[in-house]
């Protein structure tokens, strides 16, 4: 099941269009920062799901493998899956359940989330599986960085 959570308004006729259309539903995005918002989203999901993950829109390179081994390592237990981004931070996390202190006063937007955010995995004595590294999109710059292929992908 694909949800969408936006930013923006859940009731734009865009918004609504492509959600008729492609059968899912749209959530408003709720807390105040990054952290916040991905939290919510994952644990909204899992009060209807056993495993849930998230992907940002800014992940030219995600494939259909990427998530097919995020579910899987969901289904074999696994507590938190990463896909790491190349610009230190993630592009995919998957949980079978909330773990509000891995969203927590966090270096959002920096080159240490992804070795923070596997630092409080470790701490709170959780597994954990990483997925393939891709580049994200961030800012236009970031753009040069996609290698043909892996903007071609999908």
């Amino acid at each position: 099941q694909v949800e969408l959570c936006i930013a923006g308004d859940v009731e734009h006729p865009f918004i609504k269009s492509i959600s008729e259309e492609y059968g899912f539903p749209v959530y408003a995005q709720q807390g105040d920062d990054l952290g916040m918002r991905m939290y919510h989203a994952l644990a909204q999901a899992l009060l209807r799901y056993s495993g849930a993950v998230l992907v940002g829109c800014d992940c030219a390179g995600l494939t259909e493998d990427d998530l097919n081994q995020a579910r899987e390592a969901l289904l074999e237990r696994t507590e938190v899956v990463l896909g790491p981004s190349t610009d230190g931070g993630y592009y995919l996390v998957g949980m079978s359940q909330p773990y509000l202190e891995l969203f927590t006063d966090m270096p959002w937007g920096s080159e240490t989330v992804l070795q923070e955010t596997l630092a409080r995995i470790k701490q709170q004595g959780l597994g954990t599986t990483l997925i393939a590294e891709h580049t994200d999109i961030d800012f236009p710059e970031d753009l040069g960085q996609l290698s043909t292929n892996e903007a071609g992908k999908n």
